[in-house]
């Protein structure tokens, strides 16, 4: 059974409080919709403005200026959780915002940063865990599920072996959503996110290594709205069976 630390849920709680509030950003009348859900890349943490929600310059503020007023979109990110866990607070916060009056209803996942750098998980059980939580979106609702591979990082207290973890997770993302999920933001593709020692380029990534600026938060809602706009339209693919 997964247990939480508990700083991560004291931060997380404030998200979901801040998110309620915020998180929302074009008008509720858009007849198409991004749910935005991951942890703190998704949050938007260390963005210079609008973090928690889908405004500024979080990668779901740069999103929804790419996709403009006829979309609603909505940022539902959760600092320090593993996408286990935002997968189980997925059913309260996430599956209800599934509205079929929509024309579409399309839902991002970022995961498994905090699952191998601060769970030591390796990139294999990180990916599982993604793959989990598109089979229960996709057996709520309908949903159009976009999942991202993640940019590089170096957390100061992240294990040697993250490196080798991010890309193992990362190739199996690449090769294997078809499975799960109508779409990828593949930002390993992106040299300035993805490349190995790229978190050491101090234009995309704060001093942490590991968060990004307001530059890589951009780089990574221009790639989701490029990822919308390519499977806007298109019917939801079931997920196959494992």
């Amino acid at each position: 059974m997964f247990k939480f630390n508990l700083l991560a849920l004291s931060v997380a709680a404030s998200a979901v409080s801040l998110i309620s509030a915020q998180g929302v950003t074009n008008a509720q009348a858009a007849p198409a919709q991004v749910v935005c859900n991951g942890d703190s890349l998704t949050f938007g943490s260390h963005a210079s403005k609008g973090e928690g929600t889908a405004t500024g310059t979080t990668y779901p503020g740069v999103l929804a200026a790419r996709l403009g007023e006829s979309w609603r979109v909505t940022n539902v990110g959760l600092p320090g959780w593993p996408t286990e866990g935002i997968s189980n607070d997925a059913k309260a916060h996430v599956d209800p915002l599934f509205d079929p009056s929509l024309k579409e209803n399309v839902l991002i996942i970022m995961g498994g940063t905090n699952n191998m750098g601060i769970y030591h998980e390796d990139g294999a059980a990180a990916f599982a865990h993604v793959e989990a939580y598109c089979r229960a979106r996709k057996a709520a609702h309908p949903w159009k599920i976009l999942v991202v591979t993640l940019p590089m990082a170096a957390y100061p207290s992240y294990a040697k072996d993250f490196e080798a973890k991010a890309i193992q997770y990362d190739l199996l993302v690449r090769r294997n959503w078809r499975q799960f999920a109508d779409g990828i933001v593949d930002l390993q593709a992106d040299p300035r996110l993805g490349a190995r020692g790229s978190e050491y380029n101090t234009l995309y990534f704060g001093a942490d290594h590991t968060h990004l600026t307001d530059a890589g938060y951009q780089l990574v809602g221009e790639a989701a709205a490029k990822a919308v706009t390519k499977i806007a339209g298109r019917p939801a693919r079931e997920a196959q069976h494992p």
